[in-house]
């Protein structure tokens, strides 16, 4: 990579493969359109990401597999910029779905200087990689965890793969095999939040794609997410991002 950073929209009609090359650079890619691809590496048979975000770590190479037609936005940080943070970016050994709101408005204002052409484009553009890849060492951290059993990794996949479903917590140790004290105690030494918190934030993350992409009005949002109704729905938002769903809608729609 001859400069920091590389910028790219790629149109990726159905059957497209895209090849991502992580000699010493991380590589993000953001669903503009469509659904996201199935994501293979030589390491891993088969990734599982969830969100419109996905992360990559270095030295890995990934191949993103478009089953339908898809627009994508795509963004490489070479070591220049990674340098920068004292992180061990190697602890980071999968593809990350990240579904934090704060990540999908980054990279809508990124794509919105990539476009354009302000004196002060390549300074703008810098700030917000560094913003996107302190946010991804907060909350894309959650998936490399040492110590991890893999029961508990289980039931996190299962909560990510069903956060629109009711979980009884009883029902989840059970699946795991383990008492439900036990799989509370784990699961937030682990990740840092109850399951009922995760659950929350996907839900949320959820309903920033629905605001970003869709018309949808917010009562109608609020059901897809399963809230109790619009109300507590728009309490748990601004709770979690500081921002309302009309705000956020707003936002994001004029990055």
């Amino acid at each position: 990579m001859e400069s920091s950073y590389e910028l790219s929209e790629q149109l990726c009609p159905a059957g497209t493969r895209l090849k991502l090359c992580g000699q010493g650079a991380v590589n993000f890619c953001f669903m503009l359109d469509g659904l996201a691809p199935r994501i293979t590496s030589p390491v891993a048979t088969a990734v599982s990401t969830v969100g419109p975000l996905l992360f990559f770590p270095p030295d890995r190479d990934f191949e993103l597999a478009f089953e339908e037609s898809a627009r994508c936005f795509l963004v490489c940080v070479g070591p220049a910029i990674l340098g920068r943070f004292p992180v061990d970016w190697r602890g980071f050994h999968d593809a990350i779905g990240l579904q934090d709101w704060e990540a999908s408005w980054l990279v809508k204002r990124l794509q919105s200087e990539y476009v354009g052409h302000h004196p002060s484009r390549e300074i703008a553009i810098e700030a917000i990689i560094l913003q996107l890849l302190a946010l991804t060492t907060r909350t894309g951290g959650n998936g490399c965890h040492n110590g991890e059993s893999l029961w508990l990794k289980r039931v996190r996949a299962v909560l990510d793969a069903q956060y629109l479903s009711e979980h009884r917590l009883c029902d989840l140790a059970s699946f795991a095999g383990v008492h439900r004290v036990h799989l509370v105690r784990e699961f937030r030494k682990h990740y840092g939040v109850t399951i009922g918190q995760h659950i929350r934030k996907r839900r949320i993350a959820h309903a920033c794609e629905l605001l970003a992409r869709t018309d949808l009005l917010l009562r109608e949002i609020a059901k897809v997410c399963k809230f109790v109704d619009q109300s507590h729905f728009c309490r748990q938002f601004k709770k979690m991002s500081g921002l309302t769903p009309a705000e956020y809608r707003d936002l994001v729609r004029t990055a």
